[in-house]
């Protein structure tokens, strides 16, 4: 039978281990939603942008049409940007929580000369 420390240890090591998965569980769902909602085509291949566009061509001195055309370019480039940057970063906390995690049981104990007040408090973490 496992002494109490040792038993602490492992159920909290099992609680971390539980709040990382599901962390990740929901950072990839927030990605995956992400990504079946973006368009993955150029934002200047909006249908609504190329019917402004056309228009322009007919009118080429409105410049309310104009203004509407820079408005809705801004809008769609601000989108584009967001969602790039959403899932640029999505990535880079999975992958940096995935490099983390693993690697703490891993973790060796510090030097000691034997005047540490718990010796063999790290001997769980060793492999």
């Amino acid at each position: 039978m496992q002494s109490q420390p040792d038993n602490v240890a492992y159920r909290l090591a099992a609680r971390i281990a539980a709040v990382a998965g599901v962390f990740s569980l929901v950072v990839c769902a927030l990605l995956l939603f992400d990504y079946s909602r973006r368009q993955a085509k150029d934002p200047q291949e909006s249908m609504a942008l190329k019917a402004l566009k056309t228009a322009l061509r007919q009118q080429p001195n409105n410049e309310a049409l104009k203004e509407e055309i820079r408005a809705m370019d801004v809008a769609l480039r601000e989108t584009y940007a967001r969602q790039r940057a959403f899932t640029a970063v999505g990535g880079l906390v999975l992958a940096g929580w995935r490099g983390r995690v693993p690697d703490c049981p891993r973790a060796r104990p510090p030097r000691c000369d034997g005047n540490c007040p718990a010796p063999d408090c790290w001997r769980h973490l060793r492999t």
